[in-house]
């Protein structure tokens, strides 16, 4: 499913033409662009102890990321709806920035 979403980004946004390893660049920039969108609005729907427990989570070294969303999925009953809409809100403002400087 990870690789379908990826490259789904990659053509939406035109990216394509840019070499693999570049690609991985942009998409890892991208995805941490996108978890702040969801991170911040999960923030809005936790409870103080739910906000605690989250914060413990992420403060943690290692790579927990999956850890991090099973955890919000726990909680956020609609985090795929909130996904989803901060990919297209992501989508819409590359392709309005896009639009603007005539890309």
């Amino acid at each position: 499913m990870a690789q379908n979403w990826n490259q789904e980004l990659i053509l939406r946004l035109g990216l394509q033409h840019l070499p693999e390893k570049r690609q991985e660049e942009v998409l890892l920039q991208i995805g941490q662009s996108i978890f702040e969108g969801v991170f911040l609005r999960a923030m809005e729907e936790l409870g103080e102890e739910d906000k605690n427990e989250l914060q413990r989570l992420l403060g943690q070294k290692q790579d927990n990321q999956d850890e991090v969303f099973d955890f919000l999925r726990s909680k956020i009953p609609n985090l795929e709806e909130i996904t989803k809409e901060e990919v297209e809100k992501f989508r819409s403002e590359t392709e309005s920035f896009l639009s603007a400087v005539g890309a």
